[in-house]
């Protein structure tokens, strides 16, 4: 639902012009996307086709069946699966990959390219949220260039229980760039705000 609603949206930003935006519709000026759950499918793929997402969107994903390929059945095995982390692990974010974002990463989503995306979810071990972008992955001493947006989209998306989370490896004393100023800061600060914290640590 929240995909269709955001595409709606999108479709709708396409037929409204206005005197600022001369020839041109809200939608071309649209210059930051931010996605959650269903919404991050809309939000990466807009992201990474832009006008042309508005083509081929509805085909692709919306009239398709992504849960194809996902358990869904109440069985002993899969109750024996939710408690151990999650029903489904790969499926879904091989099937986005595959069917929608054709093996897309996020050097096709640079921060300095119109639209930037954010594409959003949870840190359950921290309980503050995560956003897919460089400063988080600068945290890591990781490269977000290389991940797959598809597996930023199912970690967006993923439902506890239904789906195991999705893990991001640190690697530490591996940072090519100087830790910003804010990083000493911040872990030797009780005080400060966990989404920053948990950055740090």
């Amino acid at each position: 639902r929240a995909a269709a609603f955001s595409f709606g949206v999108l479709e709708e930003l396409d037929r409204v012009r206005s005197s600022a935006a001369g020839t041109k519709t809200l939608l071309d000026r649209v210059d930051f996307v931010s996605g959650v759950s269903g919404g991050s499918v809309t939000a990466a793929y807009f992201g990474l086709k832009r006008r042309a997402a508005l083509a081929d969107f509805r085909e692709r994903f919306l009239l398709r069946n992504a849960e194809e390929g996902l358990k869904t059945r109440i069985s002993l095995g899969n109750i024996g699966r939710a408690l151990g982390g999650g029903v489904n692990d790969s499926q879904f974010t091989d099937w986005l990959d595959q069917n929608l974002f054709d093996g897309a990463r996020f050097e096709a989503l640079p921060d300095d390219r119109r639209p930037r995306v954010w594409i959003n979810a949870s840190d359950i071990y921290n309980r503050t949220p995560f956003v897919f972008g460089k400063t988080s992955f600068d945290a890591l001493c990781s490269d977000i260039r290389s991940y797959r947006v598809a597996e930023a989209v199912a970690a967006s998306a993923a439902v506890p229980l239904a789906f195991a989370p999705i893990v991001l490896q640190t690697y530490p004393g591996g940072c090519a760039a100087p830790l910003p100023p804010w990083y000493d800061r911040v872990r030797n600060d009780p005080n400060a705000q966990p989404l920053l914290r948990s950055y740090a640590e």
